[in-house]
């Protein structure tokens, strides 16, 4: 913990710096996705271990959605669906729960026991540096024809402080509600999560919104920003304002990449900037959340200069086709068991991430709603009984049931 203090201890005077010939770092390529909060370590044990999983189910989130949805940029939130998924298993059993906890990564922890390290966690977060905004919330949605266990509710009210509420999802009145919601919660970044008409057999909608504002704990100079070249991924160059800051950074630099760590506030989160030397698509195929961990406590403080681009994002996933890829198939079928949410069978309906980014000289300021949708499943009845009128020209045959064999077959056009 005292060498990450040290390595955040930043240096201001400028003047010195420039006379003491420091190394310049230029951002060619941005990692996007590498918005990363760094945990301070508040509580031991099982939450350091939950968030390492949601770390690990980001990187594998990333690496699916590249492979499956065509995207210029990603930028996404594993701990918004890690949130969510988590309070989606508490209604989950069997092989359904399984491979849940399979895909957010958390192994064989109890159940009770990981609601009690994500309560911890979000207390955590909710607790950290006053000069930084970061606010997570949860929410259980509920239509009006839903039979909803109280231990599900219960569960997520008091270890995911989830708010619950209960409507008509085919009132477009209820949708606009849980929109407000989203908008509220992400401070108007992000104002819809959903759109009207809703699917009919939709029973519970579940919601995790984050909300991050952080200024940099050694602002950029605004006066220089320039309009400078940037390679996009396709080789082409193009103009775009690229700010720059001398000062004394957390660095790491290897074969493959340089990094950077740029804290916020008083120094509880950063963004963590990697720069390959390669391309950015060969960077991605190996580079794993061990070897981020392992960068991160490989860096020392150097003195240096940061040349980053603003940049603005706003993206829009549907996950409900990645996370079965993931290894949770059976949540999105028919032999999907959700019995300790509702006596009545439900399943995944979809799974939604909404997320946007803004960067610049001040700092960032980032937001995420996922929303995971849960319907009733068509209840097979007993087919109604047949009525078999021979009245007209038929065809018959005497067949013997276990050789199959037919002993006599007839056109039968008189009966008489």
């Amino acid at each position: 913990m005292k060498k990450a203090q040290e390595r955040r201890k930043f240096t201001t005077n400028d003047k010195e710096l420039r006379q003491s010939g420091c190394m310049k770092i230029t951002l060619a390529s941005l990692l996007p996705f590498s918005l990363f909060w760094t945990l301070a370590t508040a509580h031991a044990g099982d939450v350091e271990n939950v968030a390492r999983a949601y770390n690990g189910l980001g990187f594998k989130l990333l690496a699916q959605c590249r492979q499956s949805l065509s995207k210029t940029n990603y930028f996404l939130s594993p701990a918004g669906l890690a949130f969510a998924l988590s309070m989606l298993q508490n209604g989950a059993q069997g092989e359904t729960l399984r491979q849940v906890m399979a895909t957010v990564q958390v192994g064989n922890i109890p159940l009770p026991q990981l609601n009690e390290a994500n309560k911890a966690l979000l207390d955590h977060l909710s607790k950290l540096d006053p000069k930084i905004k970061l606010e997570i919330a949860n929410a259980l949605w509920i239509d009006q024809k839903a039979s909803i266990k109280p231990d599900f509710i219960s569960v997520n009210r008091r270890d995911y402080d989830a708010e619950v509420a209960n409507g008509n999802f085919q009132d477009p009145a209820t949708v606009m509600k849980i929109n407000d919601w989203v908008s509220t919660r992400t401070h108007e970044k992000i104002p819809t999560i959903l759109e009207p008409p809703l699917n009919p057999m939709l029973r519970l909608i579940l919601l995790d919104a984050i909300y991050f504002k952080g200024d940099w704990l050694a602002p950029f100079e605004t006066n220089l920003t320039r309009d400078l070249p940037f390679t996009l991924g396709n080789g082409q160059n193009v103009q775009h304002p690229r700010m720059s800051r001398i000062g004394r950074y957390a660095y790491c630099e290897g074969d493959l990449f340089q990094a950077v760590e740029l804290p916020y506030g008083g120094g509880e989160m950063s963004m963590f900037v990697f720069l390959p030397k390669g391309g950015l698509d060969e960077f991605l195929k190996k580079f794993t959340v061990k070897d981020f961990e392992a960068s991160v406590q490989r860096m020392t403080s150097l003195k240096g200069t940061v040349e980053l681009p603003r940049f603005k994002l706003e993206n829009d996933y549907d996950l409900t086709s990645i996370l079965p890829a993931m290894g949770m198939p059976l949540a999105f079928t028919t032999g999907a068991d959700f019995s300790r949410m509702s006596d009545d069978p439900l399943r995944i309906s979809f799974v939604k991430q909404k997320t946007c980014v803004a960067v610049n000289e001040q700092g960032t300021v980032a937001a995420a709603v996922t929303a995971i949708g849960v319907e009733a499943m068509m209840v097979m009845r007993e087919p109604r009984p047949f009525h078999f009128v021979v009245d007209r020209p038929f065809f018959m045959a005497i067949r013997e049931r276990q050789t199959g064999l037919i002993l006599f077959l007839g056109a039968i056009f008189d009966p008489r």
